[in-house]
C-alpha cells in the first residue's frame, strides 16, 4: 500500500515536469506550470487571493478529519469568521469575528478531555486571549473617543495627519493583533498551545488563523519602527529557543515565530516592494509549513518528540527525501523556494540601507539552519530508538491518502523547480497586490 502512495507522490510530481517539457518545446527555463497557475488564479479567481488560500487550506484540512458534526460547525465558524475578516473594514466587526475565531479555537483545543495537555492549552489560551481581545477593545474605546468613527479606511487616511492620540490606540491595537500571532515578546503562550493541540489543530492554528489576524494587520497603517523592532526580537527569540527544542511541536511553534518574524520585518519597509517580499515569503511559509505538517498528521501515533523521528529513512526512503527537501526549503538552503524568500528580504534591507537588520536576519537564517538540520541527520542518520512501521502508522481512509499525496507532489515541485522562474512568483504577487 505504501509502495502505491509513494508512487502518486513521484507521479504528480514528474507530471508537472513532463507538463513543462512538452508545453513548452523552445526552453526548460519557463515553467508552463506555473503559466497554467498564474491563469487560473489571475483570470477565473477574481475574488481577494487571500481568500482562495484560506478555501485551500481549510479543503486540506477538512480532507485530513473525521469530523463530528459539533466539530464541523466550529470549523465552519473558523472559515466563515475569516471570510467576514477578508471583507469588512468596521473594527467592531472585525473584533467580533477575531472573537468567533478565538471561542472556536478554544472549544476545538479543549475538545480532548481526557487530555491533561489539551486542557491546560485551552485554559491558557482562554486567559491570553482575553487579554489580548481587552487591549483590543482598549484601542477602540480611545479610537472612538478622538474619532467618533470605527471605518478603517477612515481611520488610516486620519492617522496619516493626526496627534499623539490617534498614533497611540493604532500601537495598542497592532500589539494586541502581535500578540494574537505570538511574537515575542507575547511568544510565551504559543508553545504551550501548540504541545496540547493534534496535528490538524496546529495545522489550522498555524495557517488560516495567523493568516487571518495577519490580514487585519495589513488593513492598518502601522508602526513601522516598533514592527521591524518586535520582528528582529522574533526571529533571535525564535531561532535560540528552537535550539532546546526536543518535542517537535513546540519546534513548529519557535520556527513559526521566527518565520513571522521575518514576514512583519518586510512589512515594516513600508512600501510596496516591502509588502510584495511579505505575502512571497507568507505564501511560501506557509506552503512548506503545510507540507511539513501533513507528513506528520499522516501518523497514526501521535509524535511527541523529535527523536521519534528516528529510522523514517529505513521505513519510507521517497517520502523522508521529500520531507528532508522541504526542510532543507524552510531553512533557507539554496537554490530550493524558502531562500528566494530570506535572499530577496536581506537584499532589499541592504538596498534601503537597513544594514544592521539585514545583517542580524543573515545571521539568524545560518543559525537556524543548525537545529533544522539536527531534524535531517534525525531522519536520514539516527538509529531506531523508536522503530515505527509505515505500514502500521497510517490511518486515513485510500481517498484522503490520493489526495495528500497530490497536495505533498504539487507542493515538492514548486519547492524544486521555483529557480528555473523565479519572476513567475514575484510576478503572482504583484499582480494580486493589484486585484
Amino acid at each position: 500500500m505504501i509502495f502505491n502512495y509513494n508512487n502518486l507522490l513521484i507521479f504528480t510530481f514528474v507530471v508537472f515536469i513532463i507538463l513543462n517539457l512538452y508545453l513548452n518545446k523552445h526552453s526548460f527555463f519557463y515553467l508552463i506550470p506555473s503559466i497554467l497557475l498564474f491563469i487560473i488564479i489571475t483570470q477565473f479567481l477574481k475574488a481577494d487571493s487571500f481568500l482562495w488560500i484560506s478555501m485551500i487550506i481549510f479543503i486540506i484540512i477538512l480532507n485530513n478529519l473525521h469530523l463530528k458534526l459539533e466539530n464541523l460547525i466550529l470549523y465552519s465558524f473558523i472559515l466563515l469568521s475569516i471570510i467576514i475578516i477578508i471583507l469588512s473594514n468596521n473594527l467592531i466587526i472585525l473584533y467580533l469575528s477575531v472573537e468567533i475565531q478565538t471561542f472556536s479555537l478554544l472549544v476545538l483545543i479543549g475538545s480532548y478531555r481526557n487530555n491533561i495537555k489539551s486542557l491546560e492549552a485551552s485554559l491558557k489560551y482562554f486567559i491570553l486571549s482575553s487579554i489580548s481581545s481587552g487591549f483590543f477593545l482598549l484601542g477602540l474605546v480611545y479610537l472612538f473617543k478622538t474619532s467618533i468613527s470605527l471605518d478603517l479606511n477612515l481611520f488610516n487616511f486620519v492617522l496619516n495627519n493626526s496627534s499623539f492620540f490617534y498614533s497611540f490606540s493604532n500601537s495598542i491595537l497592532i500589539l494586541s493583533l502581535l500578540f494574537k500571532l505570538g511574537l515575542a515578546p507575547f511568544h510565551y503562550w504559543i508553545a504551550d498551545i501548540y504541545e496540547g493541540s493534534d496535528f490538524v489543530l496546529i495545522l489550522l492554528l498555524s495557517s488560516l488563523c495567523k493568516l487571518s489576524i495577519f490580514i487585519i494587520l495589513l488593513k492598518f497603517n502601522n508602526n513601522f519602527e516598533m514592527l521591524m523592532f518586535l520582528g528582529g526580537l522574533s526571529i533571535v527569540i525564535g531561532t535560540i529557543a528552537g535550539f532546546n527544542q526536543t518535542k517537535i511541536k513546540r519546534l513548529i511553534a519557535y520556527s513559526g515565530i521566527s518565520n513571522f518574524g521575518f514576514i512583519i520585518i518586510s512589512l515594516s519597509l513600508n512600501n510596496i516592494i516591502g509588502i510584495e517580499i511579505c505575502l512571497l515569503y507568507l505564501f511560501i511559509y506557509l506552503f512548506t509549513n503545510l507540507f511539513i505538517i501533513m507528513i506528520l498528521i499522516l501518523y497514526k501515533d501521535n509524535i511527541e518528540f523529535i527523536i521519534e523521528l528516528s529510522g523514517y529513512f529505513m521505513n519510507n526512503k521517497i517520502l523522508t527525501i521529500a520531507l528532508v527537501i522541504i526542510t532543507f526549503s524552510i531553512a533557507g538552503i539554496p537554490p530550493l523556494l524558502g531562500f528566494l524568500s530570506k535572499f530577496i528580504l536581506i537584499s532589499t534591507l541592504i538596498n534601503y540601507n537597513y544594514i544592521i537588520t539585514g545583517c542580524l536576519c543573515l545571521l539568524i537564517t545560518c543559525i537556524g539552519i543548525g537545529f533544522y538540520l539536527r531534524i535531517i541527520k534525525i531522519l536520514l542518520f539516527q538509529n531506531n530508538n523508536f522503530y515505527v512501521s509505515w505500514n502500521n502508522i497510517i490511518s486515513l481512509d485510500k481517498n484522503n491518502l490520493y489526495l495528500n499525496f497530490i497536495y505533498l507532489g504539487f507542493i515538492l515541485y514548486y519547492t524544486l523547480f521555483y529557480l528555473l522562474n523565479p519572476k513567475f512568483f514575484i510576478s503572482l504577487i504583484t499582480y494580486l497586490l493589484n486585484l
